[in-house]
């Protein structure tokens, strides 16, 4: 279930946005897969580090935010763990869709699962300084979204 937005203002973005760990290796090869396959420029990237997934964040209500997991927004809903990653992987289309069969899984199994890789991805994969984004396609991911407010 997605976090709702707790403001009275209703929005949403163009594009969905990803926030992730910058950090991470294993976070910044699921950044350069989504670049590689992301053909329609679906979504916005961010390090959950960055000024800008602070205001993202804050723009839907989640404030004080723990960055632990990847972060996918859509609209004004905020989705969280495996929920982010199987949303991703269906909004790209084409077979990484059917990674979304995996939702039959129960929630807290997966998040779990989640956890467990999340708990190890330190210490298996070396760690960066910052996210090797690809410098041709850093500065139009990297944009600042606007949101729409509808009234």
């Amino acid at each position: 279930m997605p976090e709702k937005a707790k403001n009275k203002q209703v929005f949403h973005y163009l594009e969905d946005i990803i926030l992730y760990d910058g950090k991470c290796t294993l976070c910044n090869g699921l950044t350069r897969f989504i670049i590689r396959n992301d053909r329609r420029s679906k979504f916005i990237l961010h390090s959950l580090s960055s000024d800008q997934s602070v205001r993202h964040l804050g723009t839907i209500g989640i404030t004080n935010y723990k960055p632990d997991s990847i972060v996918l927004i859509k609209g004004n809903n905020a989705y969280f763990k495996s929920d982010a990653i199987l949303l991703i992987l269906k909004k790209m289309g084409g077979i990484y869709s059917l990674f979304y069969l995996f939702t039959i899984i129960p929630k807290p199994v997966r998040n779990l699962l989640y956890d467990i890789v999340a708990s190890y991805r330190h210490k298996l994969f070396k760690n960066h300084k910052s996210c090797k984004i690809p410098k041709t396609r850093q500065s139009s991911l990297h944009r600042i979204s606007t949101p729409t407010f509808n009234h």
